[in-house]
């Protein structure tokens, strides 16, 4: 990928040291984990994200499962993605609330702000 001036990407392997950066964007990343290693993941990243002194962004975008919200035909297209998960990876797709308990409140509870929709 070519990056631009005021964007780098960089490789790396997210279950060792990742370099320095400002931001980190995880995009389907989470899901094809299970929580364990998902927190190694985030914990690499916290650690990329703070070796600067300042304090970073880790921008997760992942699918998130609400039945109430999301009517039955897209719950149970999500459903679909957490079976390839599970089968594939031992991964899974999390309910929305999930995300919350065990992200938001176990590990990015230093941070200020948070949305998860």
């Amino acid at each position: 990928m070519k990056g631009t001036p005021n964007l780098n990407f960089v490789g790396g392997d997210r279950f060792n040291s990742i370099s320095s950066a400002d931001a980190v964007l995880l995009k389907w990343i989470l899901h094809d984990w299970n929580e364990e290693l998902s927190l190694k993941i985030l914990n690499n990243y916290k650690e990329a994200i703070s070796s600067k002194g300042k304090r970073g962004k880790v921008i997760i975008i992942d699918i998130a499962i609400d039945e109430a919200g999301d009517g039955r035909k897209i719950t149970e297209l999500k459903l679909d993605f957490e079976l390839v998960m599970l089968t594939m990876f031992n991964g899974k797709e999390r309910e929305k609330e999930r995300m919350r308990e065990y992200y938001i409140r176990r590990w990015l509870q230093y941070l200020q702000d948070y949305a998860c929709v």
